[in-house]
């Protein structure tokens, strides 16, 4: 099964250590890197970061474990990133300065 018809049965990523995790790690990683999958996830981040939510922010601990291909799921340093997050956000006026 390919990543994307994974993720439409599924709802979600597969884990590491699921079949399709492995057996299409390159397809997986084509797919991280997509502009859209990478917005998705920095700003899934950023409000984890910015509201403290301890499920939230336990969901992007557990990302950054584990498979190697989860590096490219989250970032550990995350503070430049954020930054152009709330960049963007004020640009198109989803937030004030």
């Amino acid at each position: 099964m390919s990543i994307c018809a994974y993720i439409a049965q599924t709802g979600r990523l597969p884990i590491p250590g699921e079949p399709e995790a492995d057996e299409n790690a390159v397809e997986w990683a084509r797919y991280l890197l997509l502009p859209q999958e990478m917005w998705a996830r920095a700003y899934a981040q950023y409000i984890a970061a910015k509201s403290r939510d301890k499920a939230a922010m336990e969901g992007v601990r557990t990302s950054l474990e584990g498979h190697p291909l989860q590096a490219l799921a989250q970032w550990s340093d995350f503070d430049r990133i954020g930054e152009a997050v709330e960049e963007v956000l004020e640009s198109w006026k989803f937030r004030k300065k």
